[in-house]
């Protein structure tokens, strides 16, 4: 089994493209999404107008750790 995480580009009424990428475990995809996820944070909180400090990234790295752990405790075998 495989999984594509696909990804849309393009805003409002313009036809946009889209990218995808295989990954080949569960693990693999939630890795991608984990990342995907840090970089949308990482645009929420400095809005993308400033530079990620050091209080953000230490946000952002327990909110990924959350999810991480959410994840792994679903996902134990």
């Amino acid at each position: 089994m495989v999984y594509i995480r696909v990804e849309f580009h393009g805003t409002g009424e313009l036809p946009g493209y889209c990218s995808g990428m295989v990954c080949r475990t569960p693990k693999e995809l939630f890795d991608l999404l984990l990342s995907d996820y840090e970089s949308h944070l990482e645009i929420k909180l400095t809005k993308g107008h400033r530079n990620v400090t050091e209080e953000d990234k230490n946000e952002i790295a327990a909110l990924c750790q959350s999810r991480l752990e959410r994840w792994e405790k679903g996902n134990a075998r």
